[in-house]
C-alpha cells in the first residue's frame, strides 16, 4: 500500500519537473518543431542526468 502511494508521489514530482523544464526551455521562443524538440531534450536529460539535485532537494 505504502509503495503504491510513494511511487504516485514520485510520479507526479517527476511530471511536475519535467513540465517546469520544459516551459522554462520554450520560454520566449516560437513554438516551431525544433524548440519544441530542444526543449523537451533539455527536459529529459535534466531529469536523467540531475536526478540528485532534485532529491536534495525534497529532504
Amino acid at each position: 500500500m505504502s509503495t503504491r502511494i510513494i511511487q504516485n508521489i514520485g510520479a507526479t514530482f517527476g511530471s511536475a519537473i519535467l513540465a517546469t523544464v520544459v516551459s522554462n526551455s520554450m520560454s520566449g521562443e516560437a513554438a516551431t518543431a525544433s524548440t519544441i524538440s530542444g526543449a523537451y531534450h533539455a527536459g529529459f536529460m535534466v531529469c536523467t542526468r540531475r536526478p540528485r539535485v532534485f532529491l536534495h532537494l525534497l529532504v
